[in-house]
């Protein structure tokens, strides 16, 4: 079973429904009384900043002709961010794997790092002369935050 979201409301913890649909269809599964485990639950990372990095990278994408493709973007953005594991192939060629930056993977420091370094390589190496309050405000009006 994957992990369930749930939001803390008015001291209680309810199902997430705008992110994990499945946290809703198991709470409904429930008796009234039944008693459930929850191993080692976790504060995730605030989903903000995950909707304000996908919006950067889509901003940008949509504004390049470089790569022809969204993921290929964004492996290309997490290898220069050195977000990913470096392999030496037996033909002595290096190559690089990206790392994930789904919640489970990075807590909210870690992230708010990566989106910080995400907005300085977009801004040398794409927008040029724009700075960074410029383009996070723009990346937010776009995303609806």
């Amino acid at each position: 079973m994957t992990a369930l979201l749930f939001r803390k409301h008015f001291g209680s913890l309810v199902p997430d429904g705008d992110t994990c649909p499945e946290a809703v269809e198991w709470l409904q599964s429930l008796k009234h009384g039944d008693t459930v485990s929850i191993a080692r639950p976790k504060k995730l990372r605030n989903s903000k900043a995950h909707r304000l990095w996908w919006g950067l990278v889509t901003l940008v994408f949509n504004n390049q002709e470089r790569y022809e493709t969204l993921e290929t973007m964004v492996v290309a953005l997490k290898v220069g961010l050195g977000h990913c594991d470096t392999v030496i192939l037996k033909t002595g060629e290096t190559a690089f794997i990206p790392k994930s930056i789904s919640f489970a993977k990075m807590d909210n420091a870690e992230f708010s790092a990566f989106l910080d370094k995400t907005i300085k390589l977009v801004i040398k190496h794409f927008l040029p002369g724009v700075t960074d309050q410029e383009l996070r405000k723009q990346v937010e009006e776009i995303i609806g935050c």
